[in-house]
């Protein structure tokens, strides 16, 4: 969770620690001469006295600087504080490449999309000289508009500076992605940056790498002995055209692989038959060797990844190399434990499922044509300060209110915690949520306030993120916020639902959907309950989109699962189905279903379309 507090970093005034790893910190900051959000990475004080820490962090901060690309992470500055050193750079608040992937792969236009973007910038920073050498997912962040930004230049050096092993002979780099050569002691170069991102591809195209082993020895072993397997074998109907293009992306020999990132891109692009975007690669300011030659021996560094520090430490002495995964919080030895944990209870879940014989996992459907503009149910909107501003004036005028109506001053209390909230005051935000609570008791919440505030759990032991989902994730830094829960425990429910929340608010709906349909795949036939919510979810997200069709399927789903969101879920697919898809029959089936779980106007709509056959509004 982040500590929050108040100090100053030049011209930088640091408000919350967002993460720690073991070489650096970093923290949401506010640059003041700009006033906008920024994260400053710090190296701990404790390696401060050690100069070849110090000299290794400057060195990432000028070979990034040295840089100019789209895709590439930008450093806005860097200097010292008392002796210790920081780099600035932007707070990026869209999640990782890693956490968009997950287990199913991206549509092919997006792949070719993802990965021609990356090519440019990795063309661009080979141009210079400059080698990234730690190319994967959870190094790749994803702006607000989608957009993939490859980050984390801690590994990099520049081409021919020094050696890929530190002074102790270890091997950096992460074994999922490590080229055959560097497995065999061979030196990083150009090659071994498109072979990563050739596996990026790999994995971008199934939610797989191509090498998978239990330990990272054994991944290394099947980057040298093993062919790639053929994705036409995984995917149906996938161009033959396509194993191609991966198998000279992924050749053991440097000299048969594809030369650069652009021509890479164009082959897969043709094979696909999806359209290739101008793969932009600008020239940039070589870095000289002298200034990389003494820190390319230092242990890799912490990843700046989505707000929040991923730690890939020096490997412990039963590894000599680094086993970091997909998931770049987990790394060392960290990976065999956490990885084993994780697998081992999705498993127990997974097979549960199977042995009941519950249904086959729906997944979303391909997006039908938008028929008309969407009328979703009330749902949680982003906020910002004039959206609390415009709260604060309603419960000022008192429009919409009897005299003495408690929602009034729960409206007032809310509109008060917002604007606190936006400046930063997370005390005053807390506070506010008790004041709402004290003064609605047993009521609903009004509108303008999220009915979720209600919950009995107290405010001052809300988490950060679930501060942020209640707020409207105002201040734009709740997706950093429950990443950094999720790394801790990745199978919390609610976390997991709360980000898809957060995406939902970042109008990323398409994001929020996926985020729900693979945490739904892990709730097991036991808890039909949260299944429920899960799929209500969805549904909500598809009529946002305006995908009727799909929403119905899916509010169908959660009433076939039963439990207390039957009620709401089959009135809103009753009233999608009669007054979106002129299909009486399914919304008088749903407006019952609605009816017999207690929903009152559900059974008034029920009985209005069975007299009329015919799609009717209901008075309420």
């Amino acid at each position: 969770m982040p500590t929050t507090l108040q100090r100053t970093v030049g011209r930088y005034r640091l408000e919350s620690l967002i993460g720690k790893g073991g070489m650096a910190e970093v923290y949401r900051a506010t640059d003041t001469r700009l006033d906008r959000t920024v994260a400053i990475k710090m190296v701990l004080p404790a390696l401060v006295s050690q100069q070849a820490f110090v000299e290794r962090f400057l060195r990432e901060a000028r070979l990034v600087a040295a840089l100019e690309h789209p895709n590439i992470l930008p450093i806005y500055d860097f200097g010292e504080q008392d002796g210790a050193p920081y780099l600035v750079t932007p707070m990026m608040t869209g999640g990782t490449l890693a956490q968009l992937i997950g287990v199913n792969g991206l549509p092919p236009a997006q792949v070719v999309d993802y990965v021609g973007q990356l090519a440019g910038s990795l063309d661009t920073a080979h141009e210079a000289g400059i080698l990234h050498r730690d190319v994967k997912p959870g190094n790749v962040l994803m702006d607000r508009n989608g957009r993939p930004v490859l980050a984390d230049f801690g590994l990099a050096r520049v081409a021919g500076a020094a050696s890929d092993l530190t002074a102790t002979g270890i091997m950096v780099g992460t074994p999922l992605y490590m080229a055959p050569e560097l497995a065999q002691g061979a030196e990083a170069s150009a090659s071994t940056d498109l072979y990563a991102l050739g596996v990026l591809a790999y994995q971008m195209l199934c939610g797989a790498t191509p090498f998978n082993a239990e330990t990272p020895v054994a991944v290394l072993h099947q980057h040298v002995a093993q062919e790639v397997p053929p994705l036409s074998k995984k995917i149906p109907g996938l161009p033959l055209p396509v194993d191609d293009v991966l198998a000279r992306a992924l050749a053991k020999q440097p000299d048969g692989r594809f030369p650069s990132g652009a021509e890479m891109i164009r082959a897969l692009g043709a094979a696909l038959d999806c359209d290739v975007p101008a793969v932009v690669s600008r020239p940039a300011v070589a870095a000289t060797a002298a200034s990389a030659t003494s820190a390319a021996t230092q242990p890799s560094s912490d990843a700046l990844i989505n707000g929040t520090l991923a730690v890939t430490p020096a490997p412990s002495d039963h590894s000599a190399v680094e086993a970091s995964t997909q998931s770049p919080q987990v790394s060392g030895t960290k990976w065999s434990v956490a990885f084993i944990v994780l697998f081992a209870a999705l498993g127990i879940m997974l097979g549960a499922r199977s042995l009941v014989g519950r249904t086959e996992t729906p997944q979303p459907a391909p997006a039908t044509p938008w028929r008309q503009a969407a009328q979703p149910p009330k749902r949680p909107k982003p906020m910002d300060a004039d959206a609390f501003i415009s709260l604060a004036n309603r419960a000022a005028t008192g429009l919409q209110f009897k005299p003495g109506d408690p929602s009034l001053a729960a409206l007032a209390a809310f509109a008060d915690g917002g604007l606190a909230y936006t400046r930063g005051d997370d005390g005053e935000a807390r506070q506010a949520i008790d004041r709402v609570r004290s003064a609605l008791g047993d009521r609903r919440p009004a509108q303008g306030i999220p009915s979720w505030i209600a919950e009995g759990k107290a405010a001052d032991s809300l988490a950060d993120w679930e501060l942020a989902a209640i707020y409207g994730d105002a201040r734009g830094d709740g997706l950093p916020l429950v990443d950094a829960r999720l790394s801790e425990a990745p199978l919390d429910f609610k976390a997991q639902m709360g980000r898809a929340l957060l995406l939902h608010l970042a109008d990323r709906h398409d994001d929020a959907i996926k985020q729900a349909m693979d945490l739904y795949a892990l709730v097991p036939p036991s808890k039909p309950r949260s299944a429920g919510q899960v799929l209500r979810f969805v549904a909500d997200e598809y009529v946002d989109l305006g995908r009727w069709e799909d929403a119905v399927r899916t509010y169908r789903q959660v009433v076939e699962l039963g439990g207390p969101v039957v009620a709401q879920a089959g009135m809103d697919g009753g009233r999608i189905a009669l007054e979106k898809l002129n299909d009486g029959t399914t919304a008088r089936e749903l407006f019952r279903a609605a009816c017999d779980a207690g929903n009152d106007l559900a059974c008034r709509r029920a009985s209005a379309v069975l007299r009329t056959g015919r799609p009717r509004r209901a008075s309420r």
